[in-house]
C-alpha cells in the first residue's frame, strides 16, 4: 500500500486522469481534507481516508472502514463526485474564493450550501493548498503507517505520534538523566 505522499498520488493519479480533473485540483481537495493521510478519520468517526468520505454521503453504506482506507478505493469513490463539480464548474476556473466555494458545494461538502461558514471555511482551505500545489510548493513527506488510523483533531493521537517517533527517545533520555541525577544525590 501507498506510504508516503508521492506513493498515494502515483498510486490514484490514473483514477483522476480518467475524469480530466486537473491534478491540481484533486491534489488541492486531498491536502485539505486529510492532509494525504489515508488513515485520517475525522468528523466524529463518520469521514475516513485520503478525501474523507462521509458515511452517509459518499462512502457507500456497507463498505468497510478498511476500504475506505484503501487510497485507491477511497479516490475511486471521491473521483465521482469531484469530476462532476470541475464539469459543472471547470470551464469558469478563475481561482477565486468564490469558484472555490462553489466547488465545495457542488462536490458535495457537508457545509452545502453558498455562504454557509463550513463552506467557506473548505473554499478558503482548499484555495490555498490549491495556490500552494499549482506554485510547485512541495507537501512536506510523510510516511504513512497502515496500522493505527488517525483521528483528526484528536490530542491523544498527536501525543501519540509525537511519542511514537522521536519523542519518544527524548522522554527516554530526559527520564534516564532525572534517574541519574536522583541515583547520584541518594548516594551522596
Amino acid at each position: 500500500m501507498a506510504s508516503n505522499i508521492t506513493d498515494i498520488i502515483n498510486s490514484i493519479s490514473s483514477i483522476f486522469q480518467q475524469t480530466n480533473v486537473p491534478s491540481p485540483i484533486w491534489e488541492s481537495i486531498a491536502q485539505t481534507e486529510s492532509s494525504f493521510n489515508p488513515n485520517a478519520i475525522g468528523d466524529n468517526n463518520t469521514s475516513f481516508g485520503l478525501f474523507q468520505l462521509h458515511v452517509g454521503g459518499q462512502a457507500p453504506a456497507g463498505v468497510p472502514t478498511s476500504q475506505l482506507l484503501n487510497p485507491v478505493t477511497n479516490a475511486s469513490y471521491a473521483a465521482p463526485a469531484i469530476s462532476s463539480a470541475w464539469n459543472t464548474l471547470g470551464g469558469s476556473f478563475n481561482d477565486s474564493l468564490s469558484w472555490w466555494e462553489q466547488f465545495a458545494v457542488a462536490s458535495g461538502h457537508p457545509g452545502g450550501s453558498l455562504s454557509n461558514s463550513a463552506t467557506i471555511s473548505e473554499a478558503q482551505q482548499l484555495k490555498s493548498n490549491y495556490d500552494a500545489i499549482a506554485s510547485g510548493q512541495q507537501f512536506a513527506e510523510t510516511s504513512y503507517g497502515t496500522s493505527t488510523p488517525v483521528v483528526q483533531g484528536s490530542t491523544s493521537n498527536n501525543l501519540g505520534n509525537f511519542f511514537s517517533n522521536t519523542g519518544l527517545t527524548v522522554l527516554f533520555f530526559i527520564i534516564a538523566s532525572v534517574l541519574l541525577v536522583i541515583g547520584f544525590m541518594v548516594l551522596k
